[in-house]
């Protein structure tokens, strides 16, 4: 009589070895993933600012309001708003967008632009940070030009 093993199934040390790959996998991805998401809400934050700034420009060239318009950057938000002065500030024309916590930022946060000729009141730079120590840098030129 002829006896058939009939070994169906796995062995404990090929589970084994499948869920330490798993793991493995799962660690790497998080950390790119981690990586990748600070160096997007840098990215986020920056555009948002520049945008924020351009319209500002843009408001001020119109004489939107009868007035200049200004951005200004605070932790985890910027605020396009009517006039030069933050403090003194009609709150009824804000316009508040929201970028990450974990951006910081260094230099100038807020910058002002005339009435009609929409250039900057006071010309300068911002930089702004991530968690990650990556920085991007925003300069307004004396002449309303932003880049980054």
């Amino acid at each position: 009589m002829v006896c058939v093993k009939n070994n169906k199934g796995f062995t404990l040390i090929e589970l084994m070895l499948v869920i330490s790959l798993i793991a493995l996998l799962s660690g790497l991805s998080i950390s790119v993933y981690s990586s990748t998401q600070t160096k997007n809400d840098l990215n986020i934050a920056v555009s948002t600012f520049v945008n924020d700034a351009r319209n500002a420009q843009i408001k001020a060239r119109l004489s939107s309001q009868d007035d200049a318009w200004s951005v200004k950057i605070e932790q985890s938000q910027i605020i396009l708003f009517k006039g030069n002065n933050f403090n003194s500030r009609d709150q009824s024309y804000d316009q508040i967008s929201k970028i990450s916590p974990n951006i910081t930022y260094s230099g100038l946060s807020d910058f002002s632009f005339a009435k009609v000729t929409g250039l900057p009141v006071v010309p300068g730079s911002v930089t702004l940070s991530n968690v990650s120590g990556q920085n991007l840098t925003i300069n307004i030129s004396s002449n309303g030009v932003i880049n980054y």
